[in-house]
């Protein structure tokens, strides 16, 4: 009732539509001589279906029928007096207006003129800022994995970046945890994660052979979606018709047909099988159709390790750098661990990457009022050793990952009349994500950091090798990865229900839209214990020597924990956490979090024909997001001490948010009403939901029922050494996980909280754009896209330690003294030992981004035998952090002064390029290529240990006196950085006037180009049938595209995966396929 008495109220303005899976045909009807003809009677026929939309033109000549269903179109315009017009072959595609104008001929009654409509190649009534894909393009370009994720470079705006647990896709400059996806109208975002559902990993989401098209809103979207502050994008997957038609695939690629990666290793016994098979036809002509599609793909390979590093054991086991150069004799890890743990580390890791996915459809159109769809879509992924692909990390340093995802969908369209009409929808989904690691013996997490010297490597990174953002040289990895095991089912009800009432050149829709979120989370994060030296030397003698085997921050080294006068200890471990129940929980107590969510919308929106050539769209959305209650009171947890104090910047709680109301607007003008030229301006308010798993840690550790217990080889002389490797803080392992008593309360464990202050993100949008028909089917478009993001999530150190004075290059030295609220602290608790390590988190929304990018597209529409689209963005993106959900690692230098942070956001690619290309050329032969190009990606320059005395050493970053001079305080005398690439220094111990080389201020070696190509021949037999052999080069330069993780250095990164470093190198494919 309220939808409806708004909707009364609003009729005399009213308010339309976007379409989610639809689109729309309108135009204006005249006679002869022009005028316009009132109270013709339109009809609209799918010509596939036969479903109808019916219409009559206003008194200004103008009609418009939406919701209509992608597909083929013929419009048929009648009146008395006049002869009836039939207009054919309109194509209707994803979110598209299509302008059909009709101008009758005056004819005795019965007389009919049938003739092919021309469409227009621009869309001069779109207001929204998108980009995408259709039919032709999705089915016949080359795709590695067959994923149309893969094709979302191909449009203007969209980056691909590594995130936190693999590819993230970028839209706009917004983090990939801002994207919506929506498939069939329903959202397919794992709420949990904030990535698209199925995950990162996986070969595809939706496979390809199940989609029709798919669309990449990024600037304008109306109120219709919310949920996001990113951009949307809709795919729409395929329907039956009257005609029954199917194909069926097999697709393969071979070793032998692979060339070697960029650091001239191969694949070894690299396999992928892709199969598939669909059908579609009708059940009841006209009336029921089907569609069904089955996708597998078998991908497997085997990769080397490489784990020789150059140390030189003296006796007495004090392990001392020796470059090869200087006689060095190389010391084997694998071996090591071979022969003190039985851990084979060495040899060939297999991977496997395999995918089976199907999907069913069912559409009815009862009568031409009434459509009722019904669709499920099931995938299941398997990635064997799928968690990181490092040459330098071991065996057991990986895990099996596992996807298991289900999305029902029933929608229904009903239109009382050709004026009002309402759609609901909706979706019960299920994504299951377990992980765990699978390969013995069961060590703890080990991450091991680089060489001291550049000599072992020189200027080119070897297998493996990360030269670039901090000292030269490997990362080494070994143990259970800190993540392992673990399980989230994330479950999703999403109710959605838009009624749309058309009034003269207005056309209504109100809706809302209802999810609720269910989340079922298992985690122990670091139950095995986690590890972190700063030193391939250091984790030999730490584990040779014993616990108190502490380096100093002159140099020298010490077994008894200590340094000497006037020195501080600096190694060789400088973190080691440890999961661990609070109170009397037990492990799978403070293990298991379980929750829910709720979220609301309602939106209202307008598309007003103002006068023809002039479209304007406005509207309002608002949306409430609801959060869990505490696992317990915050009083009765380890922080209730601290809730009375007014410096303590949490109360214990998550906070939901209810005011996110967000106007948006849209323009487009064709100024001289002749369908060939749109000027496009848009802007709006975009609030976005936060990943489900920062609710989950921020609510189980928050002392309430789990905590992070911390030790470092800083802290021995206090009787808070690290465990003797590999043992756990209360004695030797005993799995599955590190032992604990409930008599034994950790030493001031770590939490995370979610500020007092929070809130949800936002982004301001605008875009400005011009497009123009230059020539029969050509078109030239340029634009400026804007972004504006406040309020984005940012983990803050609130409990470090006080400044102490500034150290010899510049920056502010901390100490490694308590935090206000450690035992020992200011604030402190009365009790020794209960209160919250230093390392405590703080999710605020104290982080911003600032996007600027101007596009320049060619567009050549499909005809004689050609299609082409290509696009050159320059684009500027700035932010101060640029984390996607991390919240175990701080992403800044210093813990009180985030200027510095200003600057490239780690998505930042100043050019890109792409161009997509289809020729159908004679004998039945198409050839069809992929370019894309883009510059480098920013990283800092890190020192790779705590050069600040904060107890964090994962954003500590070189100073420098501006005069070529680097330093990272007398603990990097002596090292080497490289800055860009191939600019090495050498760093100083101190400096004159040093400031910070600031965040991101150098450029990676990733530069992205790849060019691919399909080649086919069609052969057809009885009219119907058609065999097609192909095949595909993927990356024909064998460009080494290197994928570096998101963190500028291994050694304390706390990412979900890391990818190989050198991109795919060039493969061929061969296949075939049968339709009909």
């Amino acid at each position: 009732m309220f939808l409806l008495s708004l909707l009364l109220l609003v009729t005399g303005s009213a308010w339309a539509q976007a379409q989610a899976t639809t689109g729309v045909i309108e135009g204006t009807v005249t006679d002869p001589s022009g005028a316009v003809v009132p109270g013709a009677q339109i009809t609209v026929t799918h010509v596939g279906t036969g479903f109808e939309r019916r219409a009559t033109t206003d008194e200004n000549g103008f009609y418009r029928a939406v919701l209509l269903p992608l597909g083929t179109y013929r419009v048929t315009a009648e009146h008395s007096g006049f002869a009836r017009l039939v207009l054919e072959e309109i194509e209707v595609t994803l979110g598209r207006t299509v302008r059909v104008d009709a101008q009758l001929k005056i004819a005795p009654a019965g007389e009919q003129v049938v003739v092919t409509a021309e469409e227009p190649l621009v869309a001069v009534a779109q207001t929204e800022t998108s980009d995408g894909l259709g039919d032709r393009a999705v089915h016949e370009l080359p795709t590695g994995n067959r994923n149309y994720l893969d094709y979302l470079t191909l449009t203007p705006n969209v980056h691909i970046s590594m995130g936190t647990d693999g590819p993230q896709i970028n839209v706009n400059g917004q983090k990939g945890v801002q994207t919506s996806f929506n498939v069939d109208g329903a959202g397919a975002n794992n709420t949990f994660f904030g990535e698209q559902r199925g995950g990162q990993r996986p070969v595809a989401n939706v496979v390809l052979e199940a989609v029709k098209e798919f669309q990449v809103v990024s600037e304008g979207a109306p109120p219709e979606f919310g949920g996001y502050s990113g951009a949307f994008i809709n795919v729409v997957t395929k329907s039956g018709t009257n005609d029954l038609h199917g194909s069926v695939f097999y697709l393969q690629e071979a070793g032998a047909l692979t060339w070697s990666l960029a650091d001239n290793t191969r694949w070894r016994d690299y396999h992928r099988e892709m199969t598939g098979a669909s059908i579609g036809g009708p059940i009841v002509k006209d009336k029921l159709f089907f569609f069904g599609t089955y996708e597998q793909v078998y991908n497997n390979l085997n990769k080397a390790t490489d784990l020789t590093h150059c140390c030189t054991t003296f006796p007495g086991g004090v392990a001392t750098f020796t470059s090869p150069t200087a006689g060095g004799v190389p010391v084997n890890l694998a071996d090591f661990f071979m022969a003190r743990f039985g851990s084979l580390e060495s040899g060939p890791i297999f991977h496997s990457n395999d995918l089976q996915a199907f999907l069913v459809k069912g559409d009815w159109h009862p009568n031409p009022d009434h459509t009722v769809t019904l669709r499920h879509y099931f995938a299941r992924s398997i990635q064997d050793n799928g968690t990181f692909d490092v040459t330098t990390f071991g065996r057991t340093a990986n895990g099996e990952e596992f996807s298991r995802s289900n999305a029902f969908i029933a929608s229904w369209t009903w239109a009382y009349s050709p004026t009002r009409l309402n759609e609901f929808r909706f979706q019960y989904a299920r994504d299951w994500r377990p992980r765990e690691h699978v390969q013995p013996p069961d060590l703890p997490d080990t991450s091991i950091g680089p060489c001291t010297a550049l000599s072992e490597f020189g200027s080119t990174p070897t297998t493996g090798c990360i030269s670039q953002g901090g000292m030269s040289g490997r990362n080494y990895r070994f143990g259970r990865p800190f993540f392992h095991p673990s399980s989230v089912l994330d479950e999703q009800f999403q109710w959605n229900d838009n009624f749309t009432i058309i009034h003269g050149r207005h056309a209504v829709k109100v809706g809302f839209s209802i999810y609720h979120i269910r989340i079922k989370n298992f985690f122990q994060g670091f139950a095995r214990g986690r590890y972190t030296f700063s030193s391939v030397e250091g984790f030999l003698n730490f584990v040779n020597i014993g616990p108190n085997f502490v380096e100093c921050s002159d140099g020298s080294t010490n077994a008894a924990a200590t340094c000497p006068l006037g020195t501080f200890i600096t190694g060789p471990v400088s973190l080691y956490l440890q999961f661990t129940p609070i109170g009397t929980n037990t492990f799978d107590q403070a293990s298991n979090n379980n929750f829910n969510q709720d979220e609301q919308g309602l939106f209202i929106q307008d598309t007003w024909q103002a006068r023809p050539g002039l479209t304007l769209t406005y509207g309002l959305r608002w949306d409430n997001f609801n959060q869990r209650k505490p696992i317990m009171p915050p009083d009765q947890t380890l922080i209730g001490q601290f809730l009375a104090d007014p410096l303590f910047p949490s109360d214990g709680k998550v906070p939901g948010y209810h005011k996110a109301f967000q106007p948006r607007f849209g323009l487009a003008w064709d100024p001289w009403n002749d369908g060939k030229t749109v000027f496009r301006l848009n802007g709006g308010v975009f609030f976005s939901r936060i990943p489900a798993l920062m609710v989950a840690n921020g609510t189980a550790n928050n002392g309430s029922i789990a905590g992070t217990v911390f030790r470092a080889s800083f802290l021995a002389p206090f009787g808070l050494a690290p465990p003797a490797y590999p043992d756990c803080i209360l004695g030797p392992f005993t799995p599955p996980n590190c032992p604990t008593n409930p008599a034994v309360q950790p030493f001031d464990p770590g939490v995370v909280l979610f500020s007092e202050d929070f809130v949800y993100p936002r982004t301001y949008q605008g875009s400005f754009w011009v497009e123009r028909e230059i020539a029969r089917d050509w078109a030239i478009s340029a634009g400026f896209n804007y972004a504006h993001a406040t309020h984005l999530n940012r983990l803050a150190a609130f409990n470090h330690p006080p400044a102490v004075g500034v150290a010899a290059d510049g920056r502010t030295f901390y100490g490694f003294g308590a935090g206000p609220f450690s035992s020992g602290g200011t604030n402190g608790p009365a009790i020794f030992g209960q209160g919250i390590a230093q390392f405590s988190g703080l999710i605020t929304s104290q982080a911003s981004s600032l996007y600027r990018a101007f596009t320049l597209k060619l567009d050549k529409r499909f005809s004689r035998g050609f299609l082409m689209t290509a696009h050159y963005t320059y684009s500027r993106d700035e932010d101060d952090d640029s984390n996607e959900r991390d919240q175990f690692s701080f992403q800044y230098s210093d813990p009180v002064n985030f200027g510095p942070e200003r600057g490239p956001s780690s998505r930042d690619q100043r050019h890109r390029f792409s161009l997509y290309a289809l020729w159908n050329l004679p004998y039945g032969i198409t050839w069809t290529n992929t370019f894309v190009a883009a510059s480098a990606r920013p990283r800092s320059a890190l020192c790779n240990f705590d050069a600040n005395g904060d107890l964090d050493a994962n954003g500590d970053r070189v100073f420098t006196d501006g005069a070529g001079n680097y330093s990272c305080g007398f603990g990097g005398a002596g090292r080497v950085v490289e800055l860009d690439p191939g600019q090495f220094v050498t760093l100083v111990p101190t400096l004159t006037g040093g400031f910070d080389t600031g965040r991101n201020s150098f450029r990676r070696d990733d530069e992205q180009f790849d060019w691919s190509m399909r080649l086919q021949k069609t052969w057809t037999f009885r009219e119907r049938y058609n065999l097609i052999p192909m095949l595909e080069f993927f990356n024909i330069t064998n460009h080494d595209n290197f994928r570096f993780p998101a963190c500028d250095e291994l050694q304390s990164c706390f990412l979900g995966t890391f990818l190989q470093i050198p991109g795919d190198p060039t493969r061929v494919r061969l296949g075939m396929r049968f339709e009909w």
